[in-house]
């Protein structure tokens, strides 16, 4: 799970769309947008138990794992995030026959001619929360946090055993998947090649890879030290500093060489907000491609964790963040905060399905459960700001003169658990690619999907919980699980 995550944790279509207040406790709505069946998959239950991870298809449809941990939600006391709980394993799992296959990046020491560069490798791709996006047959992974290996800490020479790892990679998906099988260490090496940069110290956030080619490193922070540390006076503390910011940047690169374009490296904003002002100072959500105005493609940011509270970690009580945030990843890139739109559920990092409809305008961002602010969701429990949560949240958004109305969309059945948490959603390989507006980013085109019920993808891995805050005798866990998402268009 995210870093320190529970610290006390219309428009309207005339023609279109009718719906029942998003305040309802229940949730409830109707809409011709249509509803979710989610399912559960008989995998044998052979696939590892995983959440955070970075994720990869190679071309033949093979999921490639990296990173993320296998306990679900973190401690709150020394040691918070377990090394032995992290995942030291790259898995290559086959979504037709469920077989995995797996590497233990304990083999890549001691090998090839860069031993040091053998230690970053296994170091970031034990990482959880990584940030990633593939662009072709390449994964690009940046920064993540996790435990600083035995063999790095004199090299580092760093007062804290944990860090946020200011790495950027680039992994060739299908010498990596043929590494795998082969169980070659050299393989596994070749198919890396990296780069360092401080900025880019980043877990929490999100990144993808715009058109143009450039890169969008999108909020997120840095955090340092020991999680548990937090407020122990008898023990080092843990440093935190949120980005409050998108990084754009270039990599310079050809089949064997790989170099971050520092020249290239812009702050939007150019001087980030002060902490206990900035409306980026947020982690831990969903941030997806986005289509806007004119079929402008550009990112957005919904929900996120915690509003200022207080200059150190734990302090006071922090709240979700509750506007979104649209990004314009044009030629002067920018950013604009939706003061209209109050999301009151699904705040946390979750899967996510994406659809745009030329026809109406509109771009539809489906939330696949994950966590709730009780604060703003009259249908949780009393505890923590944060619960587990059925919910299926799909944002309707469509242009409204010069700026943008939004409307809740609540699925009449919602999720089968509490589930979606870390998790990610993975389109069903050798779909018609007619049923998507932008395969690229995996955006479906809603006018192209045919009537009834159409199989899209899975939801695997994440976190689950048997109730609304969890607890010794109901704790949140990782878990193994695939499950189909079928899209009932009417």
């Amino acid at each position: 799970m995210k870093i320190s995550h529970l610290l006390s944790y219309c428009v309207l279509f005339a023609l279109s769309l009718s719906l029942v207040s998003c305040n309802d406790a229940n949730k409830s709505s109707s809409s011709n947008f249509g509803s979710y069946e989610i399912t559960l998959v008989n995998t044998n239950n052979t696939l590892p138990v995983l959440q955070s991870y970075a994720l990869g298809i190679d071309s033949a449809g093979n999921w490639i794992l990296i990173g993320g941990r296998h306990n679900g939600l973190h401690n709150f006391s020394t040691p918070a995030f377990p090394d032995n709980l992290a995942n030291h394993t790259i898995y290559k799992i086959n979504p037709q026959t469920w077989a995995v296959d797996s590497f233990d990046l304990s083999n890549l020491l001691f090998k090839g001619l860069n031993p040091i560069k053998n230690l970053w490798i296994s170091a970031q791709f034990s990482a959880t929360n990584i940030q990633h996006t593939q662009s072709g047959n390449y994964l690009y992974l940046c920064g993540g946090y996790g435990a600083i290996p035995n063999p790095l800490a004199p090299i580092l020479k760093l007062p804290y055993d944990y860090i946020t790892y200011g790495i950027v990679s680039r992994v060739d998906l299908n010498k990596l998947s043929q590494s795998i099988s082969a169980k070659d260490a050299n393989g596994v090496l070749s198919s890396v090649l990296l780069d360092t940069c401080d900025n880019f110290k980043v877990t929490g956030g999100e990144m993808f890879r715009m058109a143009d080619g450039s890169f969008y490193l999108v909020v997120g922070h840095r955090f340092d030290g020991e999680y548990g540390n937090i407020n122990d006076s008898t023990k080092p503390q843990p440093f935190q500093d949120y980005t409050r910011r998108i990084w754009k940047f270039t990599i310079n690169e050809s089949a064997s060489s790989f170099s971050i374009n520092k020249s290239t490296i812009v702050s939007i904003p150019n001087t980030p907000d002060p902490d206990p002002t900035s409306l980026l100072r947020r982690r831990d959500l969903v941030v997806v491609p986005s289509v806007y105005s004119g079929n402008q493609l550009g990112i957005a940011i919904y929900g996120g964790v915690f509003t200022y509270s207080g200059p150190q970690p734990g302090d006071g009580s922090p709240n979700v963040w509750q506007n979104p945030v649209y990004i314009n990843t044009g030629s002067t890139p920018s950013y604009v905060v939706d003061s209209n739109y109050i999301q009151i559920s699904n705040n946390y990092s979750a899967a996510n399905v994406l659809m745009f409809s030329q026809s109406l305008n509109t771009m539809y961002t489906s939330i696949l459960g994950g966590l709730v602010d009780k604060y703003l969701d009259t249908n949780t429990s009393n505890g923590n700001p944060a619960s587990w949560t059925k919910d299926l949240l799909t944002i309707a958004r469509t242009p409204a003169g010069n700026a943008y109305q939004s409307t809740a969309i609540y699925d009449p059945i919602g999720m089968p658990i509490r589930m979606g948490a870390e998790a990610q959603f993975i389109p069903l390989n050798g779909l018609n690619s007619q049923w998507y507006y932008n395969d690229n980013y995996n955006i479906f085109n809603y006018d192209s999907l045919p009537t009834g019920g159409n199989i899209l993808g899975y939801i695997y891995g994440g976190i689950t919980c048997d109730s609304t805050q969890s607890s010794s005798t109901k704790p949140a866990n990782a878990t193994n699980a695939v499950y189909q998402v079928k899209f009932i268009k009417p």
